[in-house]
């Protein structure tokens, strides 16, 4: 195997070990987890976020903190 190929594949699991944690830290239970897109709407939450500020998934993806949580609040 070339070293050309030998990095090719470290990359690959670089990437593969990056994304398990990163799910894991997504659908852990013990952080709340959110994302937002550049406008300032949500464009993940995982289920601990959802809990803790008592809102489905469905009514927090899409929306930005005015809409959430009111513009005292945000």
């Amino acid at each position: 195997m070339g070293s050309a190929e030998g990095s090719v594949s470290n990359e690959g699991e670089a990437i593969r070990r990056t994304i398990h944690m990163m799910r894991a830290v997504a659908e852990g239970d013990n952080y709340a987890f959110f994302i937002k897109n550049l406008d300032g709407k949500y464009i993940f939450c995982n289920a601990f976020g959802s809990r803790l500020i008592s809102k489905p998934n469905a009514e927090i993806v899409g929306r930005n903190d005015v809409e959430l949580f009111g513009p005292d609040a945000a």
